[in-house]
């Protein structure tokens, strides 16, 4: 297994070495990568983008950081649209999935088994494929019920800063991560938020929304398709937007530090931009510990195989043997009775003639 990894430093995708341009950002990967080196932490990263239609205004509705209630409210008309049944769930665990699944962590899997997941699960097969042959991105859609329709998108990589677009450096301090950039300087902490929508081995995520010590502003909409106002989420206070592209800045009226996603700083024209953001995870996913198991079952059945095979032809070889052997001791026998039958027939003709001597004599 090679000890980095490939990403694009522009998105942060890993780069397949089968493909060109990058499947994310659509550009030409050229020289635009950097390598990862692979830690013993067990550590990985997946992108995620995702967005909702509100089934009110039917606008999108974008999923830029982990939600901690079941519903998130629809920037355009300001409604709650509730999270599909499971829709957390499938994502994150995909999400888990794509980040531990790429490129040459596949290998380890015994290509049968792959063979036997393609014929019993083919939609599950073909996602890993993609994912272990080209560490492409994997994208979700589906239509519930209800009427409400809900997307998503998920790569492996690793972060890059925003800035330089170098890798950041990662390091985990119980639930916050840290990112540092050697080449701006800059440092940022993020939060696991307490979430029901958590599952097993995220350990992190990054989103600005989730930056330590600063909590999103809230929205109200107005008529049409103008925001009506922006208001603290610490003190409920009336904001104004400020200038510059900043995303962070202070409350006039509390100072608690609020952010401002690009999806409310222009309006309505933005609050349908989609902003990927990075789950961090660690130790094998549930898929990965499958499939080794399944591959081991079926290492364990051919080394089974093989045993029976090989006992099959020792059982023969003895039989063979055993064969030649009774055949040799019933040749000797046959050859041992032959002889006996001439030494007894030699015995009765020389009878024969001393009898018929002694007559002709006397």
């Amino acid at each position: 297994m090679p000890d980095t990894m490939r990403i694009h430093r522009r998105c942060g995708v890993i780069v397949p070495s089968t493909e060109k341009e990058c499947a994310r950002c659509r550009e030409s990967y050229r020289e635009s990568w950097a390598a990862i080196p692979r830690n013993e932490a067990q550590l990985y990263w997946a992108r995620l983008e995702g967005r909702l239609r509100c089934t009110s205004c039917e606008n999108p509705v974008p999923i830029n950081e982990l939600a901690t209630t079941s519903h998130t409210a629809c920037p355009s008309c300001g409604r709650p649209v509730d999270f599909p049944e499971d829709y957390w769930k499938d994502w994150l665990e995909a999400a888990r999935m794509a980040a531990d699944l790429c490129g040459p962590e596949r290998d380890a899997i015994d290509p049968e088994v792959w063979a036997s997941l393609k014929k019993s699960d083919r939609d599950r097969h073909e996602v890993f494929d993609a994912i272990g042959k080209t560490g492409a991105v994997v994208a979700y859609s589906s239509v519930t019920l209800g009427g409400s329709s809900e997307s998503w998108e998920v790569g492996p990589g690793h972060p890059c800063c925003e800035g330089c677009s170098q890798p950041l450096q990662v390091s985990l301090e119980g639930e916050v991560v840290t990112l540092a950039c050697e080449g701006c300087g800059t440092s940022h902490r993020y939060a696991l938020p307490a979430s029901p929508h958590r599952i097993a081995g995220l350990v992190g995520v990054v989103a600005p929304a989730h930056l330590e010590g600063a909590a999103t502003v809230k929205a109200e909409p107005g008529e049409g398709e103008e925001l009506k106002v922006l208001r603290c989420p610490n003190c409920s206070g009336a904001l104004s937007v400020p200038e510059g592209d900043a995303p962070y800045f202070p409350c006039p009226f509390c100072q608690a530090s609020c952010y401002l996603p690009t999806r409310l700083r222009e309006g309505s024209a933005a609050a349908v931009l989609t902003e990927p953001w990075w789950a961090l995870f660690q130790g094998p996913s549930p898929e990965q510990e499958s499939l080794h198991e399944k591959a081991r079952a079926h290492a364990a059945r051919r080394a089974e195989k093989e045993k029976k095979r090989l006992a099959r032809e020792a059982q023969q070889k003895a039989e063979s043997k055993e064969r030649k052997r009774q055949k040799h001791e019933a040749e000797a026998a046959a050859a041992a009775k032959t002889r006996l039958g001439l030494v007894a027939l030699g015995v009765a003709v020389a009878l024969i003639v001393g009898t018929t001597l002694l007559f002709l004599v006397g």
